[in-house]
């Protein structure tokens, strides 16, 4: 559902295939199959006609950069059912730094895997996806509040007893508050001495902060 879509090319590539690319690259990666066709809740195996042409054509499409806006390390493999050639392509996660995956040249022309659909990426996502792509991620930025009170202190005080109570996790139960987000990175030292980052506000932000940050 999420993770796997199916194409009919029993004799050609659909463009649409491309866009399920950019929208597997841009979520959480998928599996896209050649050869089976899907008429409302039915699924019907086809078969892929010329398992060659097909499999050459979709893998050096993937490789034109003027296509797709990076390379994407397709893993292939052919299986037969029923007799019938299938294509299986594992479209894995692009890397941060090469999100957004856009077509033909537009960044505009950017999708996002939503449910079973191919969701053209809004502005909004847009500049999400590239706020995360830059060198540090946007909920890593600091923010020029006071430590001693921008944060709930009830907030971060739940959160260490949920921690401390997963056996597996490496204990700081002797760490003041400061130190405990500073050893997390939720806390970071700059000229102007430690500051909070974006994402210890949306935690544990007081009101006020939270919303500055909103």
């Amino acid at each position: 559902w999420k993770d796997v879509e199916f194409k009919e090319a029993k004799l050609d590539v659909p463009k649409s295939a491309y866009e399920a690319v950019s929208a597997f690259a841009n979520t959480e990666g998928g599996y896209l199959i050649f050869g089976v066709r899907k008429n409302g809740a039915n699924y019907e195996i086809m078969g892929i006609a010329d398992v060659d042409k097909v499999q050459n054509d979709f893998i050096s499409t993937l490789r034109q950069k003027e296509k797709i806006s990076c390379t994407i390390d397709v893993q292939e493999s052919l299986k037969t059912v029923s007799g019938k050639n299938l294509l299986v392509f594992y479209i894995p996660e692009a890397k941060r730094q090469d999100k957004p995956v856009y077509l033909n040249g537009s960044i505009k022309q950017s999708f996002l895997r939503k449910g079973a659909c191919n969701v053209k990426c809004s502005d909004v996502e847009l500049k999400r996806l590239m706020n995360d792509a830059s060198r540090e991620r946007h909920d890593s930025n600091t923010l020029d509040f006071d430590i001693n009170k921008c944060f709930k202190s009830k907030d971060i005080s739940w959160y260490r007893q949920q921690y401390e109570g997963r056996v597996e996790n490496r204990s700081y139960v002797d760490l003041n508050d400061e130190e405990f987000l500073f050893q997390f990175g939720l806390i970071r030292e700059t000229s102007a001495g430690r500051k909070p980052t974006v994402a210890s506000i949306l935690l544990f932000g007081q009101y006020g902060y939270l919303r500055d940050v909103l």
